[in-house]
């Protein structure tokens, strides 16, 4: 039986694989003979940081392909050839910040995943924003 830390590593190590379980499950083994990971920026709010830091090592994350890992609040330069995965609360003000980041075009893709369930009407303001600025088909993944 899994202990609740090896059920918190595997549903982050999914997020950190775009949410592919075939690549998570794999995750943590040599990649030598393998595909090339796919480099990846994590973009979390200060709670998500919390959660991230509590599981998994800054070598965890490079493993896993993640290049780069910043706090939504911090000013970031562009990655334009790079996704994003974004890993924060349902709040309408990270909504805010992520369309921000979108019509600023600072990744390639977006994959969206909140910490808990996205209420309906943050999810319709997140559609209306990227529709409204013409950006809604860098949005990859949205998952809660």
């Amino acid at each position: 039986m899994e202990s609740l830390r090896q059920k918190q590593i595997s549903a982050l190590l999914r997020m950190l694989h775009l949410n592919d379980d075939a690549q998570a499950s794999g995750a943590g083994e040599s990649n030598s003979g393998g595909a090339s990971p796919i480099w990846k920026v994590l973009v979390f709010d200060n709670f998500c940081r919390d959660i991230v830091s509590t599981v998994l090592r800054v070598n965890d994350l490079r493993d896993n392909g993640i290049t780069v890992h910043m706090l939504l609040s911090s000013q970031r330069s562009p990655i334009p050839d790079v996704p994003a995965i974004y890993f924060l609360q349902p709040l309408a003000e990270n909504i805010q910040r992520i369309t921000d980041d979108i019509a600023k075009d600072l990744y390639e893709l977006y994959y969206v995943n909140f910490a808990s369930q996205l209420p309906r009407t943050l999810l319709e303001e997140l559609a209306v924003q990227t529709t409204a600025r013409g950006t809604a088909h860098q949005i990859a993944q949205v998952y809660d």
